[in-house]
């Protein structure tokens, strides 16, 4: 009989290692990204625009090309926010609803984006994860609290968004090209319920950090 060597010793290490990692790859939720005609028709009609059969094809269309582009920085992006975040309960599968026609880049609840350009899409996308995940953060209530005391005279929205998008900036500096950045953080400052946040997380990013991170 072989004893139990070195090599014996390097697979079976391996092995745990490897079965490890699989078991946290299996442990991120994963997005699936859906298209309802029914409810594209609706947002359209919202916006006051004529719903058109073609927008089916041209949304099914994207999802393939975008979902390629998602799967990329999924795993690194959840690996990030559930280990900041600390959120519960959270499914193993995201429902993601894709439109042509809406009023906002996208929305959390339920989870809809609006057909753009892919890394402007990914980067809404990101947004509205943090969002539902934040929703469920057992360190939400003391976030809160924290970022009252720093910002006593905002709204409850404002001192969200703040914390939202210093978690959105984090993971668009790990995992986004610093020309995208760039094109983004110009649009964002520009937005006419967010952009003072985008501003004021910019200014005090080392100070929010410490505050909210450490």
């Amino acid at each position: 009989m072989r004893p139990f060597g070195i090599e014996n010793h390097s697979a079976f290490f391996k092995f745990l290692i490897d079965d490890k990692i699989d078991k946290m790859k299996k442990n991120f939720p994963k997005v699936i990204f859906f298209y309802s005609a029914i409810y594209d028709r609706l947002l359209t009609e919202y916006e006051g625009k004529c719903y058109e059969e073609k927008q089916k094809e041209e949304i099914e269309k994207f999802i393939r090309k975008f979902e390629k582009e998602w799967r990329k920085i999924e795993e690194p992006l959840f690996k990030f926010l559930l280990t900041v975040i600390s959120p519960k309960n959270i499914k193993k599968e995201i429902i993601c609803y894709v439109v042509k026609n809406l009023k906002w880049t996208g929305f959390s609840h339920p989870l809809t984006i609006k057909m753009s350009t892919i890394w402007e899409t990914k980067s809404t996308l990101l947004h509205e994860i943090i969002h539902i995940l934040f929703l469920r953060s057992n360190k939400r209530k003391i976030i809160l609290q924290k970022l009252r005391k720093r910002f006593p005279f905002e709204s409850h929205r404002t001192l969200e968004h703040i914390y939202v998008i210093l978690l959105h900036y984090l993971v668009l500096k790990k995992l986004f090209k610093k020309k995208t950045i760039k094109n983004l953080l110009a649009k964002y400052q520009r937005f006419k319920e967010t952009g003072k946040v985008w501003k004021t997380v910019l200014e005090n990013e080392k100070e929010l950090k410490r505050l909210l991170l450490l």
